[in-house]
């Protein structure tokens, strides 16, 4: 169980969202930090790709489209690293 501490006025509009929308106030804010969680590791794995793309950290693609037709084949490859 965590507890935060929130102003009166994020408060008021959290009491009053969740009456809108038929919710109690801990459920909606559950929901609100789960979809901000996941807002927030989205962010942080595209900060990482776009690091891995400024180092050169990429696979060529005429490499990962060559082992994608491979998929489902018995012939199937392994993923192709990066150059």
């Amino acid at each position: 169980m965590v507890t935060i501490s929130i102003d009166d006025k994020l408060a008021k509009e959290l009491e009053a969202l969740a009456k809108d929308l038929g919710k109690s106030v801990d459920t909606l804010a559950g929901e609100l930090l789960t979809g901000t969680l996941s807002d927030k590791k989205l962010e942080a794995k595209l900060a990482r790709a776009r690091a891995d793309v400024a180092a050169g950290r990429v696979v060529d693609n005429d490499k990962m489209l060559a082992w994608l037709k491979t998929w489902g084949t018995k012939d199937e490859t392994e993923p192709p690293s990066c150059d």
